[in-house]
């Protein structure tokens, strides 16, 4: 830490090595990163490899399972070991992911038990916006995407938010980093 600080750094990133950075005699800021959606992903068999993302089946973030909040607030449960650390700047909840896309959530396989509840909440999305008892794919717009992209990450940051703050108040929920067109999405920026 005596390097990096006489090089002008005052904190460390998500992926640095914690462990040494908390065990220096020369402390530096740091960062968590937990990975809550693809932690829970892979318990339910639903993410691949992917570059750059996490890879999640049929590109969609599981958040509407019903086992998603309780795995999220067993997931969080280690943050209380730091939450007293001065030099714990704040938590990650995952690395980037996809943009939620309301015609990839509508395709997902409803005989899939893990798929099934995204399935479920695009097409009660789709009918609460269309008025129509059974909409489709031809019922999608641009601005339905939209919307339902706020949808799916206002549940994100909702269910992960209330678990890391469970058992850590005092450092800051940095969120998710954002790298496509939901940067852009008013939905997604809503109160």
């Amino acid at each position: 830490s005596a390097l990096l600080k006489g090089a002008g750094f005052n904190g460390a990133g998500a992926w640095s090595d914690v462990p040494a950075l908390r065990a220096a005699p020369h402390r530096l800021v740091y960062t968590l990163i937990k990975g809550f959606a693809v932690g829970f992903a892979k318990t339910k068999s639903l993410n691949r490899p992917g570059v750059g993302h996490s890879g999640f089946l049929g590109d969609s973030i599981p958040v509407f399972n019903d086992d998603f909040p309780a795995y999220c607030a067993e997931h969080a449960k280690d943050l209380a070991e730091p939450k007293d650390d001065p030099w714990l700047r704040g938590i990650f909840s995952d690395n980037a992911r996809l943009p939620p896309d309301l015609s990839k959530y509508l395709a997902l396989d409803a005989n899939d038990p893990a798929q099934k509840p995204n399935g479920e909440a695009a097409r009660a999305f789709l009918t609460r916006k269309t008025g129509k008892a059974d909409p489709g794919p031809k019922d999608v717009t641009p601005a339905l995407k939209s919307e339902f992209m706020g949808v799916v990450f206002g549940r994100y940051f909702e269910v992960v938010s209330r678990a890391i703050k469970a058992v850590d108040a005092k450092h800051l929920y940095i969120g998710s980093r954002f790298h496509a067109g939901e940067k852009g999405n008013p939905h997604v920026w809503r109160e």
